[in-house]
């Protein structure tokens, strides 16, 4: 149950984090990394970039968390 809780928690900031690059990226950065996508967020746009940084820590720890639970499974 932990497990479903955890995928969903990640699935729910990934889609969070999109949204806040589509709205603060304009259209021909498009097709570039997120990394790029994060750095011209933070310098143009300061809050929402340490927005999606945050989520972003908090997501590596979540895939960690949750990898941990998948291989202590018994």
């Amino acid at each position: 149950m932990i497990i479903f809780i955890l995928l969903i928690l990640l699935l729910f900031i990934t889609a969070i984090q999109y949204l806040i690059i589509r709205k603060y990226v304009p259209k021909p950065f498009i097709h570039n990394n997120e990394l790029q996508y994060i750095f011209y967020i933070i310098k143009e746009h300061k809050w929402p970039g340490l927005i999606v940084v945050i989520l972003t820590g908090i997501q590596i720890f979540l895939s960690i968390t949750l990898l941990i639970k998948i291989l202590l499974r018994d």
